[in-house]
């Protein structure tokens, strides 16, 4: 994790922590390095390497809630996600799902989030970790916890919930991060996470898809 991405996590917890949820939200950190070691109102747990499913794996592991959810920073919460998020903590017919995504802002005139679109999404897709992926304690240690994969943790981890029971989908919608598509063009970066995606299934190792999608030099 560098600067930048610390400074995000620390923004972020900021932001949380304005909305006077109080200790009805934990944050945790699972960092390879230690830029956040010292940080204030949130939980830091070192990892030896950097590793997506490690990582997350070592955060939930420190996570003392019954309802884990798991979060990239560079995405927007609001107060209704956490209230969304608080009313699924309650409802122990939950299990485990994602938000909706809402992709509209990055492909306007999609038909993402129509009425097909979100079917599909409920019943099929894949939930990815832009989606704020979300699982009871119970349920996570069920499934084996998160996958210790480098990279395609959340695709591991949305099929062992699926094969686990019902999905839940829920609103308001995410607004996943842009700023890969726009540093590398929306086309030319879908194509690539359709290419990496495909060749997971067709074999490759997380170690060489990291490569691939962080460069060798992470």
């Amino acid at each position: 994790m560098g600067d930048a991405d610390a400074n995000a996590v620390r923004q972020f917890v900021v932001h949380i922590g304005a909305m006077g949820f109080g200790d009805q939200i934990e944050i945790v950190a699972a960092e390879f390095g230690e830029h956040l070691r010292d940080a204030e109102k949130l939980v830091w747990v070192g990892h030896d390497k950097a590793s997506r499913g490690g990582q997350l794996r070592a955060g939930a592991g420190a996570a003392s809630g019954r309802l884990i959810a798991f979060h990239h920073v560079d995405n927007p919460l609001t107060r209704d996600h956490v209230d969304a998020l608080l009313a699924v903590s309650a409802d122990p017919e939950i299990r485990g799902g994602a938000f909706h995504r809402d992709l509209g802002h990055c492909w306007p005139g999609w038909g993402f989030g129509s009425p097909i679109s979100r079917w599909w999404e409920r019943r099929f897709g894949i939930l990815y970790g832009d989606q704020t992926c979300f699982v009871r304690r119970e349920v996570l240690a069920s499934i084996g916890g998160v996958p210790d994969l480098r990279l395609m943790e959340d695709v591991e981890l949305s099929k062992k919930l699926r094969e686990s029971g019902i999905v839940t989908l829920i609103d308001p919608p995410v607004q996943p991060s842009l700023r890969k598509f726009e540093s590398d063009g929306k086309i030319r970066r879908k194509l690539h996470n359709m290419k990496l995606l495909s060749d997971w299934k067709r074999g490759a190792t997380p170690e060489e898809l990291y490569e691939r999608y962080y460069g060798s030099g992470n």
